[in-house]
């Protein structure tokens, strides 16, 4: 196995959600998957101790929610539905939140950066 994704799409209604479409059928995804998904990432991530990359998937809209993916374990990041409503611009503004909270451990090396962050949790 070269890779985990986790996660795309739950057809779970667990969480405690207001929203019109959370009483529907059929799959969730987007923002309304976004801490179910981190949290399994991070069950993914604890258990595989590192030993497997994880592609970390699941409302993915801003840089705050790829800082959190990759917090919680994820070595790489795959969004669409994000995408879809705000265009190919998210994609420079992730990068570019990314690269500002990296510079907030004074790395130069993004992945040092991210292993600094993570240390601190």
């Amino acid at each position: 196995m070269d890779a985990l994704i986790a996660t795309n799409t739950t057809i779970a209604r667990t969480a405690p959600v207001l929203h019109k479409h959370f009483t529907q059928s059929g799959g969730l995804s987007g923002k309304l998957l976004a801490d179910q998904a981190t949290a399994v990432i991070s069950r993914l991530a604890s258990t595989t101790r590192g030993q497997i990359p994880i592609i970390g998937v699941g409302g993915i809209g801003s840089a705050e929610d790829a800082w959190k993916k990759l917090l919680a374990g994820a070595t790489a990041l795959q969004l669409y539905t994000a995408m879809v409503f705000q265009g190919p611009v998210l994609l420079r503004q992730i990068v570019t939140g990314l690269a500002e909270r990296a510079r907030h451990y004074d790395e130069r090396n993004f992945s040092a950066a991210l292993e600094q962050a993570r240390s601190q949790l």
